[in-house]
């Protein structure tokens, strides 16, 4: 069963505020710039941030903000495991602390065995937060996974993703409005 999530931890500075949900596996809930008076990250309205369970469907219950994939994407059995949609890390709560200028998730995913642990340190000079991880494999055995940044960006007309790859390819066309032609520049 699903429940409102109310345990959002906050880090700011006079530029910028960064807010994590260690409920619901350290989700970034917000990225807000002070001077320019823009979050940056983008949420599904339609719905309020819940706690899901491992199996849930993420597209349907996709809420927005940063989400961490591990150990997988797609429902699939990797290294004889079955791992659940878009992973374990998303639903599962993690313990925190917090510090003046830090805050650190952290938990065991039972299925994989990994244990996974992000810092988030915010500057305090500028409009900058570092984020440090530490993925280390507990489970004895050989592990095989994804781990991808799930980021739900707010962007307007006009706006531009500047990045330093030479390429791109559509990873599936279900889910994308241009049409797949390969690798285009």
């Amino acid at each position: 069963m699903a429940t409102g999530i109310t345990d959002i931890l906050k880090l700011e500075n006079d530029q910028i505020r960064i807010e994590i949900a260690p409920a619901i596996g350290g989700r970034i809930t917000s990225i807000y710039n002070k001077e320019l008076n823009k979050e940056f990250l983008w949420h599904n309205k339609s719905f309020g941030l819940k706690q899901n369970k491992p199996g849930d469907d993420y597209d349907t219950n996709f809420w927005g903000g940063i989400d961490e994939l591990l150990p997988n994407d797609i429902p699939e059995i990797i290294d004889g495991v079955s791992y659940p949609d878009h992973g374990e890390l998303w639903c599962m709560p993690l313990e925190h602390t917090v510090s003046d200028n830090s805050i650190a998730v952290y938990g065991l995913l039972p299925l994989s065995g990994l244990f996974y642990r992000r810092e988030a340190v915010l500057s305090q000079t500028k409009p900058a937060i570092e984020l440090t991880y530490k993925i280390i494999n507990q489970s004895g055995v050989q592990r095989h996974f994804l781990w991808k940044l799930h980021a739900a960006l707010q962007i307007a007309k006009g706006d531009r993703l500047m990045s330093a790859a030479q390429k791109a390819k559509i990873v599936s066309q279900k889910v994308s409005r241009f049409v797949d032609t390969g690798e285009f520049l």
